[in-house]
């Protein structure tokens, strides 16, 4: 049982303006309003193949997720792979020419591993959804505002 969702926002910035946001943990807990533990401090070790763990809050309780880079193009394109109990799932950040500045699109993939996770996770599909959308719209007011 597969889930997708996309969103995507137009910046007034260069797409390496943008990456760092993308890619530094602090500067995306800014706009994801989350912690980030799988991206590692230091961004020069990420590559396509780096892998990490994340502790993921869901109503039922903290579940760690093992994380993988399996494109990483800077300042074009990363795709992680995360493997949960409950799912597993393909995220991705494109950034490309618009006008004037870099068009932003997220997507993601999940795959539910039964029908009863998939019913037992459903009510939190919109919340990560606003989320996404909300976080890109954040992200633009940082990196326009200067921050």
């Amino acid at each position: 049982m597969w889930i997708r969702g996309k969103a995507s926002i137009d910046i007034a910035a260069p797409p390496d303006a943008i990456w760092e946001w993308l890619v530094d943990r602090d500067k995306q807990k800014a706009w994801m309003k989350d912690e980030i533990e799988w991206l590692p401090v230091d961004t020069s070790q990420l590559h396509a193949g780096y892998r990490g763990t994340e502790i993921m809050q869901f109503p039922q309780g903290p579940s760690e997720a093992r994380i993988e880079l399996v494109e990483y193009e800077p300042p074009r394109r990363m795709v992680a792979k995360q493997e949960h109990e409950w799912f597993s799932s393909r995220a991705t950040f494109e950034l490309s020419a618009a006008g004037a500045g870099t068009r932003v699109v997220s997507s993601v993939r999940i795959r539910y591993r039964s029908f009863k996770t998939w019913i037992q996770l459903l009510p939190i599909v919109p919340f990560y959804s606003r989320v996404i959308k909300t976080g890109l719209k954040d992200l633009k007011q940082l990196v326009e505002g200067g921050a």
